[in-house]
Protein backbone atom coordinates (compact mmCIF):
# COMPACT_ATOMS: atom_id res chain seq x y z
CA UNK A 1 0.00 0.00 0.00
CA UNK A 2 1.42 3.40 -1.01
CA UNK A 3 1.46 6.36 1.36
CA UNK A 4 -1.26 8.13 -0.63
CA UNK A 5 -3.40 5.01 -0.57
CA UNK A 6 -2.86 4.61 3.16
CA UNK A 7 -3.84 8.24 3.79
CA UNK A 8 -7.02 7.69 1.79
CA UNK A 9 -7.74 4.48 3.74
CA UNK A 10 -7.79 6.44 7.01
CA UNK A 11 -11.19 7.73 5.84
CA UNK A 12 -12.54 4.18 5.55
CA UNK A 13 -15.58 3.26 7.57
CA UNK A 14 -14.02 -0.16 8.26
CA UNK A 15 -11.76 -0.31 11.32
CA UNK A 16 -9.50 -3.11 10.01
CA UNK A 17 -8.71 -1.06 6.89
CA UNK A 18 -7.87 1.99 9.00
CA UNK A 19 -5.60 -0.16 11.21
CA UNK A 20 -3.77 -1.48 8.14
CA UNK A 21 -3.33 2.09 6.92
CA UNK A 22 -1.98 3.16 10.32
CA UNK A 23 0.66 0.39 10.20
CA UNK A 24 1.68 1.42 6.68
CA UNK A 25 2.03 5.06 7.63
CA UNK A 26 4.04 4.28 10.75
CA UNK A 27 6.36 2.29 8.54
CA UNK A 28 6.68 5.27 6.19
CA UNK A 29 8.32 7.33 8.98
CA UNK A 30 8.87 11.06 8.52
CA UNK A 31 7.14 11.14 5.13
CA UNK A 32 3.78 10.53 6.79
CA UNK A 33 4.02 13.31 9.40
CA UNK A 34 2.79 16.36 7.39
CA UNK A 35 -0.35 14.55 6.26
CA UNK A 36 -1.04 13.28 9.80
CA UNK A 37 -0.75 16.75 11.29
CA UNK A 38 -3.02 18.07 8.55
CA UNK A 39 -5.60 15.37 9.27
CA UNK A 40 -5.42 16.09 12.99
CA UNK A 41 -6.00 19.78 12.32
CA UNK A 42 -8.52 19.71 9.49
CA UNK A 43 -10.47 16.45 9.44
CA UNK A 44 -14.14 16.63 10.41
CA UNK A 45 -14.11 12.89 11.12
CA UNK A 46 -13.29 11.87 14.68
CA UNK A 47 -12.26 8.36 13.58
CA UNK A 48 -9.90 9.77 10.95
CA UNK A 49 -8.36 12.20 13.44
CA UNK A 50 -7.94 9.36 15.94
CA UNK A 51 -6.19 7.29 13.28
CA UNK A 52 -3.84 10.20 12.53
CA UNK A 53 -3.10 10.46 16.26
CA UNK A 54 -2.30 6.72 16.39
CA UNK A 55 0.18 7.15 13.55
CA UNK A 56 1.87 10.07 15.31
CA UNK A 57 2.00 8.06 18.54
CA UNK A 58 3.55 5.14 16.67
CA UNK A 59 6.15 7.42 15.08
CA UNK A 60 7.09 8.64 18.56
CA UNK A 61 10.35 10.66 18.59
CA UNK A 62 10.13 11.40 14.87
CA UNK A 63 6.95 13.40 15.50
CA UNK A 64 8.05 15.38 18.58
CA UNK A 65 9.67 18.31 16.79
CA UNK A 66 6.78 18.71 14.26
CA UNK A 67 4.29 18.57 17.14
CA UNK A 68 6.23 21.27 18.98
CA UNK A 69 6.13 23.44 15.86
CA UNK A 70 2.38 22.87 15.60
CA UNK A 71 1.91 23.86 19.24
CA UNK A 72 4.10 26.94 18.80
CA UNK A 73 1.71 28.20 16.13
CA UNK A 74 -1.52 27.37 17.95
CA UNK A 75 -2.26 30.91 19.08
CA UNK A 76 -1.91 32.14 15.52
CA UNK A 77 -3.91 29.23 14.08
CA UNK A 78 -6.36 30.59 11.47
CA UNK A 79 -10.01 29.58 11.54
CA UNK A 80 -13.03 29.68 13.81
CA UNK A 81 -12.85 29.27 17.55
CA UNK A 82 -14.67 25.94 17.30
CA UNK A 83 -12.00 24.52 14.97
CA UNK A 84 -9.20 25.71 17.28
CA UNK A 85 -10.96 24.13 20.26
CA UNK A 86 -11.32 20.86 18.35
CA UNK A 87 -7.61 20.80 17.52
CA UNK A 88 -6.74 21.57 21.15
CA UNK A 89 -8.93 18.71 22.34
CA UNK A 90 -7.28 16.29 19.91
CA UNK A 91 -3.78 17.36 20.88
CA UNK A 92 -4.62 17.02 24.57
CA UNK A 93 -5.67 13.41 24.01
CA UNK A 94 -2.63 12.70 21.85
CA UNK A 95 -0.16 14.15 24.37
CA UNK A 96 -1.98 13.06 27.53
CA UNK A 97 -2.37 16.62 28.80
CA UNK A 98 -5.29 18.27 30.59
CA UNK A 99 -4.65 21.63 28.88
CA UNK A 100 -2.22 22.91 26.27
CA UNK A 101 -1.37 26.24 27.93
CA UNK A 102 2.02 25.21 29.35
CA UNK A 103 2.85 23.05 26.33
CA UNK A 104 2.20 26.01 24.01
CA UNK A 105 4.34 28.29 26.18
CA UNK A 106 7.22 25.80 26.17
CA UNK A 107 6.85 25.19 22.43
CA UNK A 108 6.88 28.90 21.62
CA UNK A 109 10.12 29.15 23.58
CA UNK A 110 11.90 26.44 21.58
CA UNK A 111 10.38 26.84 18.11
CA UNK A 112 12.74 27.00 15.15
CA UNK A 113 14.39 30.41 15.15
CA UNK A 114 13.82 31.05 18.87
CA UNK A 115 16.64 32.72 20.78
CA UNK A 116 19.12 30.60 22.72
CA UNK A 117 18.08 31.89 26.16
CA UNK A 118 14.40 30.75 26.11
CA UNK A 119 15.42 27.33 24.82
CA UNK A 120 17.89 26.89 27.66
CA UNK A 121 15.34 28.09 30.25
CA UNK A 122 12.70 25.69 28.93
CA UNK A 123 15.17 22.79 29.10
CA UNK A 124 16.01 23.61 32.73
CA UNK A 125 12.47 24.43 33.83
CA UNK A 126 10.99 21.07 32.85
CA UNK A 127 13.53 19.18 34.95
CA UNK A 128 13.54 21.62 37.86
CA UNK A 129 9.77 21.35 38.20
CA UNK A 130 9.49 17.59 37.60
CA UNK A 131 7.23 17.98 34.55
CA UNK A 132 7.51 14.48 33.08
CA UNK A 133 4.47 15.12 30.88
CA UNK A 134 6.56 17.49 28.78
CA UNK A 135 9.21 14.94 27.95
CA UNK A 136 8.35 15.34 24.26
CA UNK A 137 9.45 19.01 24.50
CA UNK A 138 12.76 18.00 26.10
CA UNK A 139 13.21 15.38 23.38
CA UNK A 140 13.01 18.13 20.75
CA UNK A 141 15.88 19.89 22.54
CA UNK A 142 18.24 16.91 22.67
CA UNK A 143 19.46 17.74 19.16
CA UNK A 144 19.48 21.53 19.61
CA UNK A 145 22.18 23.44 17.76
CA UNK A 146 23.59 24.73 21.08
CA UNK A 147 25.63 22.29 23.17
CA UNK A 148 24.52 23.90 26.46
CA UNK A 149 20.86 23.44 25.52
CA UNK A 150 21.43 19.78 24.63
CA UNK A 151 23.22 19.21 27.94
CA UNK A 152 20.49 21.03 29.90
CA UNK A 153 17.86 18.80 28.27
CA UNK A 154 19.86 15.68 29.16
CA UNK A 155 20.24 16.89 32.76
CA UNK A 156 16.50 17.51 33.00
CA UNK A 157 15.78 14.03 31.70
CA UNK A 158 18.13 12.67 34.36
CA UNK A 159 16.32 14.70 37.03
CA UNK A 160 12.96 13.29 35.90
CA UNK A 161 14.32 9.79 36.49
CA UNK A 162 13.09 6.38 35.48
CA UNK A 163 9.63 7.63 34.46
CA UNK A 164 11.11 9.04 31.25
CA UNK A 165 13.43 6.08 30.54
CA UNK A 166 10.97 4.41 28.09
CA UNK A 167 10.75 7.65 26.09
CA UNK A 168 14.55 7.97 26.02
CA UNK A 169 14.91 4.37 24.87
CA UNK A 170 12.55 5.11 21.97
CA UNK A 171 14.72 8.08 21.00
CA UNK A 172 17.79 5.88 21.34
CA UNK A 173 16.31 3.36 18.89
CA UNK A 174 15.34 6.07 16.41
CA UNK A 175 17.51 7.42 13.55
CA UNK A 176 17.48 10.94 15.07
CA UNK A 177 20.75 12.73 15.94
CA UNK A 178 19.32 13.05 19.46
CA UNK A 179 19.88 9.32 20.00
CA UNK A 180 23.41 10.02 21.26
CA UNK A 181 22.23 12.49 23.91
CA UNK A 182 19.45 10.07 24.82
CA UNK A 183 22.11 7.49 25.67
CA UNK A 184 23.85 10.04 27.89
CA UNK A 185 20.59 10.91 29.65
CA UNK A 186 19.82 7.23 30.25
CA UNK A 187 23.29 6.72 31.70
CA UNK A 188 22.73 9.64 34.09
CA UNK A 189 19.45 8.11 35.28
CA UNK A 190 21.12 4.75 35.84
CA UNK A 191 23.01 2.18 33.82
CA UNK A 192 20.21 -0.31 34.47
CA UNK A 193 17.94 1.78 32.21
CA UNK A 194 20.10 1.17 29.12
CA UNK A 195 18.95 -1.26 26.45
CA UNK A 196 20.56 -4.69 26.61
CA UNK A 197 22.17 -4.06 23.21
CA UNK A 198 23.80 -0.82 24.40
CA UNK A 199 25.02 -2.57 27.54
CA UNK A 200 26.46 -5.42 25.47
CA UNK A 201 28.29 -3.03 23.13
CA UNK A 202 29.64 -0.94 26.00
CA UNK A 203 30.86 -4.01 27.87
CA UNK A 204 32.58 -5.32 24.75
CA UNK A 205 34.27 -1.98 24.04
CA UNK A 206 35.41 -1.43 27.64
CA UNK A 207 36.77 -4.96 27.92
CA UNK A 208 38.64 -4.60 24.62
CA UNK A 209 40.01 -1.15 25.46
CA UNK A 210 41.11 -2.25 28.95
CA UNK A 211 43.04 -5.16 27.50
CA UNK A 212 45.17 -2.99 25.22
CA UNK A 213 45.57 0.32 27.08
CA UNK A 214 48.93 1.20 28.61
CA UNK A 215 49.16 0.88 32.41
CA UNK A 216 48.85 4.58 33.21
CA UNK A 217 48.13 5.76 36.72
CA UNK A 218 44.88 7.81 36.59
CA UNK A 219 45.98 10.29 39.28
CA UNK A 220 44.27 13.69 39.17
CA UNK A 221 45.29 16.80 41.04
CA UNK A 222 43.02 16.49 44.10
CA UNK A 223 42.61 12.72 44.11
CA UNK A 224 43.58 10.62 47.12
CA UNK A 225 44.66 7.10 46.28
CA UNK A 226 45.60 3.99 48.19
CA UNK A 227 48.25 1.45 47.25
CA UNK A 228 48.08 -2.12 48.54
CA UNK A 229 50.69 -4.83 47.74
CA UNK A 230 48.23 -7.44 46.49
CA UNK A 231 46.68 -8.74 43.29
CA UNK A 232 43.56 -9.93 45.09
CA UNK A 233 41.09 -7.37 43.79
CA UNK A 234 38.17 -9.08 45.51
CA UNK A 235 39.85 -8.73 48.91
CA UNK A 236 40.50 -5.04 48.22
CA UNK A 237 36.87 -4.46 47.28
CA UNK A 238 35.72 -6.13 50.48
CA UNK A 239 38.17 -4.15 52.62
CA UNK A 240 36.73 -0.86 51.31
CA UNK A 241 33.09 -1.93 51.51
CA UNK A 242 32.76 -1.94 47.70
CA UNK A 243 30.46 -4.09 45.56
CA UNK A 244 29.02 -4.53 42.06
CA UNK A 245 32.32 -4.07 40.18
CA UNK A 246 32.13 -3.40 36.44
CA UNK A 247 35.10 -3.33 34.03
CA UNK A 248 36.39 0.20 33.47
CA UNK A 249 38.96 1.91 31.29
CA UNK A 250 41.55 4.24 32.77
CA UNK A 251 39.65 7.21 31.31
CA UNK A 252 36.53 6.13 33.20
CA UNK A 253 38.56 5.73 36.38
CA UNK A 254 40.16 9.14 35.94
CA UNK A 255 36.74 10.80 35.53
CA UNK A 256 35.38 9.18 38.70
CA UNK A 257 38.55 10.04 40.64
CA UNK A 258 38.28 13.67 39.52
CA UNK A 259 34.66 13.89 40.68
CA UNK A 260 35.47 12.25 44.02
CA UNK A 261 38.25 14.77 44.53
CA UNK A 262 35.70 17.57 44.74
CA UNK A 263 33.08 16.05 47.10
CA UNK A 264 32.90 14.68 50.64
CA UNK A 265 34.04 11.06 50.92
CA UNK A 266 30.69 10.09 52.46
CA UNK A 267 29.06 11.14 49.18
CA UNK A 268 31.25 8.93 46.97
CA UNK A 269 28.97 6.66 44.95
CA UNK A 270 31.77 4.61 43.40
CA UNK A 271 35.52 4.42 43.16
CA UNK A 272 38.01 3.12 40.65
CA UNK A 273 40.09 0.10 41.64
CA UNK A 274 42.99 -0.63 39.32
CA UNK A 275 44.26 -3.86 37.88
CA UNK A 276 47.24 -5.34 39.71
CA UNK A 277 50.18 -3.14 38.61
CA UNK A 278 53.57 -4.69 39.33
CA UNK A 279 51.92 -6.45 42.27
CA UNK A 280 50.12 -3.38 43.65
CA UNK A 281 46.40 -2.59 43.54
CA UNK A 282 45.41 1.08 43.65
CA UNK A 283 42.13 2.47 44.99
CA UNK A 284 41.28 6.02 43.88
CA UNK A 285 39.25 7.70 46.58
CA UNK A 286 38.64 7.14 50.26
CA UNK A 287 35.12 5.71 50.63
CA UNK A 288 33.86 5.72 54.22
CA UNK A 289 30.06 5.50 53.86
CA UNK A 290 30.18 1.78 54.71
CA UNK A 291 31.71 2.48 58.14
CA UNK A 292 29.02 2.94 60.82
CA UNK A 293 29.05 6.02 63.05
CA UNK A 294 30.68 5.50 66.44
CA UNK A 295 28.87 7.81 68.87
CA UNK A 296 31.55 7.23 71.51
CA UNK A 297 34.09 8.94 69.24
CA UNK A 298 31.81 11.97 69.02
CA UNK A 299 31.44 12.14 72.81
CA UNK A 300 35.20 11.96 73.30
CA UNK A 301 35.72 14.66 70.70
CA UNK A 302 33.23 17.04 72.33
CA UNK A 303 34.54 16.30 75.85
CA UNK A 304 37.81 17.97 74.90
CA UNK A 305 37.47 21.66 75.78
CA UNK A 306 39.79 22.88 73.02
CA UNK A 307 38.20 20.89 70.18
CA UNK A 308 34.71 21.72 71.44
CA UNK A 309 35.57 25.40 71.29
CA UNK A 310 36.69 25.10 67.69
CA UNK A 311 33.61 23.05 66.89
CA UNK A 312 31.25 25.76 68.15
CA UNK A 313 32.74 28.25 65.67
CA UNK A 314 31.35 26.27 62.72
CA UNK A 315 27.98 26.77 61.04
CA UNK A 316 25.40 23.99 61.45
CA UNK A 317 26.21 22.29 58.13
CA UNK A 318 29.92 22.26 58.90
CA UNK A 319 29.25 20.93 62.40
CA UNK A 320 27.41 17.95 60.91
CA UNK A 321 30.25 17.28 58.48
CA UNK A 322 32.77 17.43 61.33
CA UNK A 323 30.74 14.97 63.43
CA UNK A 324 30.41 12.57 60.49
CA UNK A 325 34.19 12.67 60.12
CA UNK A 326 35.12 12.20 63.79
CA UNK A 327 32.52 9.43 64.20
CA UNK A 328 34.65 7.14 62.02
CA UNK A 329 38.27 5.97 62.20
CA UNK A 330 40.75 8.51 60.85
CA UNK A 331 42.51 7.88 57.58
CA UNK A 332 45.71 7.05 59.48
CA UNK A 333 43.88 4.50 61.64
CA UNK A 334 42.46 2.88 58.54
CA UNK A 335 45.88 2.86 56.88
CA UNK A 336 47.31 0.95 59.85
CA UNK A 337 44.35 -1.44 59.85
CA UNK A 338 44.67 -2.15 56.12
CA UNK A 339 48.38 -2.85 56.57
CA UNK A 340 47.48 -5.55 59.10
CA UNK A 341 45.39 -7.27 56.42
CA UNK A 342 47.66 -6.79 53.39
CA UNK A 343 51.09 -6.53 55.02
CA UNK A 344 51.45 -2.91 53.96
CA UNK A 345 49.21 -0.01 53.00
CA UNK A 346 50.00 3.45 51.63
CA UNK A 347 47.91 6.49 50.84
CA UNK A 348 48.93 9.51 48.79
CA UNK A 349 47.28 12.86 48.17
CA UNK A 350 48.40 15.97 46.31
CA UNK A 351 48.00 19.22 48.24
CA UNK A 352 46.94 22.60 46.88
CA UNK A 353 45.84 25.98 48.20
CA UNK A 354 42.40 24.58 49.13
CA UNK A 355 43.06 21.12 50.54
CA UNK A 356 45.60 19.11 52.48
CA UNK A 357 48.04 16.61 51.02
CA UNK A 358 50.73 14.14 51.98
CA UNK A 359 51.36 10.45 52.27
CA UNK A 360 51.38 7.65 54.80
CA UNK A 361 53.22 4.31 54.80
CA UNK A 362 52.15 1.56 57.19
CA UNK A 363 53.29 -2.05 57.59
CA UNK A 364 51.92 -4.85 59.73
CA UNK A 365 49.52 -2.62 61.65
CA UNK A 366 51.94 0.24 62.39
CA UNK A 367 52.52 3.57 60.70
CA UNK A 368 56.16 3.89 59.71
CA UNK A 369 56.15 7.28 58.01
CA UNK A 370 53.60 10.06 57.66
CA UNK A 371 53.91 13.36 55.82
CA UNK A 372 51.29 16.08 55.99
CA UNK A 373 50.95 19.50 54.39
CA UNK A 374 47.97 21.75 55.19
CA UNK A 375 45.80 23.62 52.72
CA UNK A 376 47.87 26.77 53.28
CA UNK A 377 50.83 25.01 51.61
CA UNK A 378 52.85 25.38 54.80
CA UNK A 379 55.97 23.40 55.63
CA UNK A 380 55.75 19.62 55.38
CA UNK A 381 55.04 17.95 58.75
CA UNK A 382 56.93 14.65 59.01
CA UNK A 383 56.41 11.85 61.53
CA UNK A 384 58.36 8.61 61.88
CA UNK A 385 61.76 7.57 60.57
CA UNK A 386 62.79 8.39 56.99
CA UNK A 387 61.57 5.78 54.52
CA UNK A 388 63.90 4.29 51.85
CA UNK A 389 61.61 5.75 49.18
CA UNK A 390 62.71 9.25 50.21
CA UNK A 391 66.38 8.69 49.49
CA UNK A 392 67.82 11.42 47.26
CA UNK A 393 64.60 13.48 47.25
CA UNK A 394 64.06 17.00 48.60
CA UNK A 395 60.85 16.33 50.51
CA UNK A 396 59.78 19.96 50.89
CA UNK A 397 59.51 20.39 47.13
CA UNK A 398 58.82 16.89 45.83
CA UNK A 399 55.34 15.82 44.71
CA UNK A 400 53.68 12.84 46.36
CA UNK A 401 53.70 10.93 43.07
CA UNK A 402 57.50 10.84 43.25
CA UNK A 403 57.23 9.14 46.63
CA UNK A 404 54.68 6.73 45.19
CA UNK A 405 57.06 5.90 42.32
CA UNK A 406 59.68 4.77 44.84
CA UNK A 407 57.53 3.28 47.59
CA UNK A 408 54.90 1.45 45.50
CA UNK A 409 53.86 2.35 41.94
CA UNK A 410 53.29 5.79 40.48
CA UNK A 411 52.94 7.65 37.18
CA UNK A 412 56.64 7.50 36.36
CA UNK A 413 57.25 3.93 37.46
CA UNK A 414 54.59 2.51 35.14
CA UNK A 415 55.32 1.84 31.50
CA UNK A 416 55.30 -0.71 28.68
CA UNK A 417 57.30 -3.19 30.77
CA UNK A 418 55.01 -3.02 33.79
CA UNK A 419 53.31 -6.27 34.78
CA UNK A 420 49.52 -5.95 34.60
CA UNK A 421 47.17 -8.61 35.95
CA UNK A 422 43.39 -8.40 35.53
CA UNK A 423 41.61 -5.16 34.72
CA UNK A 424 40.42 -2.03 36.49
CA UNK A 425 36.86 -1.76 37.78
CA UNK A 426 34.39 0.80 39.04
CA UNK A 427 32.72 -0.43 42.22
CA UNK A 428 29.84 0.91 44.27
CA UNK A 429 30.18 2.32 47.76
CA UNK A 430 27.44 1.99 50.38
CA UNK A 431 26.23 5.42 49.24
CA UNK A 432 26.16 4.23 45.62
CA UNK A 433 24.05 1.25 46.58
CA UNK A 434 21.62 3.53 48.42
CA UNK A 435 21.01 5.71 45.35
CA UNK A 436 20.34 2.76 43.08
CA UNK A 437 23.60 1.66 41.53
CA UNK A 438 25.92 2.80 38.75
CA UNK A 439 24.93 5.97 36.94
CA UNK A 440 26.48 8.82 34.98
CA UNK A 441 28.10 9.22 31.58
CA UNK A 442 31.87 8.84 31.47
CA UNK A 443 34.61 9.20 28.83
CA UNK A 444 35.61 5.77 27.58
CA UNK A 445 39.06 6.69 26.24
CA UNK A 446 41.81 9.04 27.33
CA UNK A 447 41.55 11.07 24.11
CA UNK A 448 38.24 12.42 25.40
CA UNK A 449 40.04 13.51 28.55
CA UNK A 450 43.33 14.69 27.08
CA UNK A 451 42.88 18.46 27.63
CA UNK A 452 42.92 18.04 31.41
CA UNK A 453 45.90 15.69 31.67
CA UNK A 454 49.08 17.25 33.01
CA UNK A 455 52.16 15.97 34.85
CA UNK A 456 51.89 15.76 38.62
CA UNK A 457 54.56 15.97 41.25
Amino acid sequence: MSIDDAIAELESAEEHRRQAAVRTLIGAGRQAIPAMLRGLRESDSTSTADACARVLTGLGPLAYRPLVELLAGMRAEPGAAAIAARLESRLCRLLGLATLDQAIEYSEGIRVGAEYSPRYRVACDIGDNGRTEYGFVLAALLDDEEDNVRKAAARSFAALGTDVAPLLRRIRRSPLPARHMALQALAEIGWHTLDSEDLRLLHRFVTSESAREAPLNPVVMKSLWWALPTGDQGAVLEAFGLSDPVPATIAMGRAVAKRNGSINELDFERVYVSAALDGWTLVFGDPTSHIPRDEQRIREYLDDEFTRGLFELHCDDMKERVLERVARPSIDERCAELSSQFGAAHYYKNSDAYDWGGWCIAENGEILRRAYRGDDLCDLDLEGDPHPSEQGLELESVGVSRIADSASVGPRSLGPDSRVTGHGVLALTARGREVGGHRGSLPLTLTAYAPSIRPLG
